[in-house]
């Protein structure tokens, strides 16, 4: 019993100590909540210093203030590429039958329409001579019989042009589907595709577009024909794109860096030769002036001043009396998934006529870099180029090189960054306009699939050779 009387001793003792711990810490927070919501007590509660967030180098900025931006449509409205490039015909030669097929089909449903105006402008003229000459009341039966039968004449001619327009509508869209799967198929035929689909009516992704990390601000984008597949299990997208921006002095969106780094990082010294070589980097590199691939011998002085003239007369038009473009991009915008480390992200910039040529303006991050090799118009920037230069060896160099600008493919940029690869090309109305009549010029698409085979060289190139 003695035992047991201690034991409950021992345990009632330990239970007042507990309680007494317990008050006291009760005490204490009591303590320190009052000196918080006094702000003339001094809380002894350490305040946590949040840590600073870390920003990657190409990191995308800013808010999206699109307000109105194009629904992308799902996958039921895509459908398979049909075309294949069998090297029977050339793809001049496949667009020449495209356009013949379909104009036949359009140029039949306007007889419909002549016939229609014509039924209308005699119908017009027999109320007008009837009302004005027949000045006979006994004959009064024959105006009201004139205007009746007028009368169901023009409608008639309404009802039947209205369902010819529709039927014409109708055609013209069927033309651009036929139209955008040759051009694309042939376009993408050499890249190993896995399942292309096209829908003419989708839009872009503008994220895509923003990610490229190239237009530091976009008012609009307008996009069409977009094509989606599987490449290397990577995801591609590409359309038609019109990106808009706000209006900028031509000779400032062409203005070329003028401070560089070297492939080593450092500050970029031009020798004698290399400045005496690049005096003007913010000239106008015309074709003439490139002449890069030869395609181009017969774009004399004459038609150089008519493109001028034209251009002038265009922006004029759009109310651009300053010689201003607001046009970032017009032609062919891609987005492909493969991914470089931030560190390892690089823009280069293709330049091609001022008036077709908007340099990069979105460069928080990156650098110029001047890489020994390459062509004027080519310009480099980087977030760290000792991540980066083992994309510009002799074999990327070269590649970068085979790039050519002309009068098709006017001007260019290939962006790599932890986003994925992007290429954006401006390309000629020869290729974004729906062909209405005979092709004037001959190449432009060889010229397009070309610049595309180019950059996916070099994407390809930076996978083998970018940090794993």
């Amino acid at each position: 019993m003695k035992e047991i009387d201690e034991i409950n001793s021992s345990e009632e003792e330990k239970t007042l100590v507990q309680t007494d711990e317990a008050n006291k810490e009760a005490a204490e927070i009591k303590s320190e909540i009052s000196a918080d919501s006094n702000p003339s007590v001094p809380s002894e509660l350490p305040q946590e210093t949040p840590e600073p967030e870390t920003k990657e180098a190409d990191q995308i900025d800013g808010e999206y203030n699109a307000k109105n931006p194009a629904p992308t449509l799902d996958a039921t409205y895509f459908k398979p590429i049909q075309y294949q490039n069998y090297g029977i015909k050339t793809i001049d030669e496949e667009v020449e039958d495209t356009r013949t097929k379909f104009m036949k089909k359009l140029n039949g449903s306007k007889v419909y329409d002549f016939v229609c105006l014509g039924l209308m402008v005699l119908a017009f003229v027999a109320v007008i001579l009837v009302t004005f000459l027949n000045t006979n009341k006994d004959l009064a039966w024959v105006t009201y019989v004139v205007l009746g039968v007028a009368l169901v004449i023009i409608i008639a001619s309404f009802v039947i042009s209205s369902i010819f327009n529709k039927k014409r509508t109708a055609i013209t869209n069927e033309y651009l589907s036929a139209y955008e799967d040759v051009t694309n198929g042939y376009v993408i035929s050499s890249l190993r595709m896995s399942d292309p689909v096209i829908c003419t009516e989708s839009k872009i992704d503008d994220q895509l577009i923003i990610q490229a990390h190239y237009f530091r601000t976009i008012n609009s984008i307008q996009s069409r024909a977009i094509v989606e597949a599987k490449r290397k299990g990577y995801e591609f997208v590409s359309g038609e794109v019109a990106v808009i921006i706000p209006p900028v002095s031509i000779d400032l969106a062409n203005t070329f860096p003028k401070d560089y780094l070297n492939i080593k990082g450092e500050v970029y010294t031009p020798t004698k030769e290399e400045a005496e070589a690049e005096k003007d980097t913010t000239a106008d590199f015309t074709v003439v002036d490139l002449n890069l691939n030869g395609m181009d011998e017969k774009y004399n002085d004459k038609q150089k001043a008519q493109k001028e003239k034209d251009f002038a007369d265009k922006q004029k038009k759009d109310g651009h009396q300053n010689n201003d473009t607001s046009t970032g991009l017009f032609g062919k915008f891609i987005s492909y998934g493969m991914k470089v480390a931030s560190s390892e992200a690089v823009i280069v910039a293709f330049a091609g006529d001022k008036s077709t040529t908007v340099l990069p303006d979105y460069l928080t991050g990156f650098s110029a870099i001047k890489i020994s090799g390459l062509k004027s118009n080519i310009v480099v920037y980087a977030t760290d180029i000792s991540s980066s230069e083992v994309f510009f060896d002799k074999e990327g160099i070269d590649i970068l090189n085979s790039f050519a600008i002309d009068s098709s493919v006017q001007s260019g940029f290939l962006s790599l960054n932890s986003y994925g690869c992007k290429i954006g090309l401006n390309l000629s109305d020869d290729i974004m306009s729906l062909p209405v009549k005979p092709l004037k010029s001959r190449g432009s698409f060889d010229s397009f699939k070309n610049a595309v085979d180019v950059a996916f060289r070099f994407f390809d190139h930076a996978e083998d050779r970018k940090s794993k």
